[in-house]
């Protein structure tokens, strides 16, 4: 309803070993800086 409050929760669908062969070092290297980045932003 308008002007109530919600949560809501985001759950990861899939992970990067599920693509296997596919995901490189590079992009495996990409997704840690990022995750480091929001969890940084997270406790600020």
């Amino acid at each position: 309803m308008p002007g109530d409050e919600a949560e809501i929760e985001i759950r990861p669908s899939c992970e990067a070993d599920d693509f296997g062969k596919a995901v490189t070092p590079g992009f495996r290297a990409q997704e840690e800086c990022l995750r480091a980045e929001v969890e940084r932003q997270q406790n600020a």
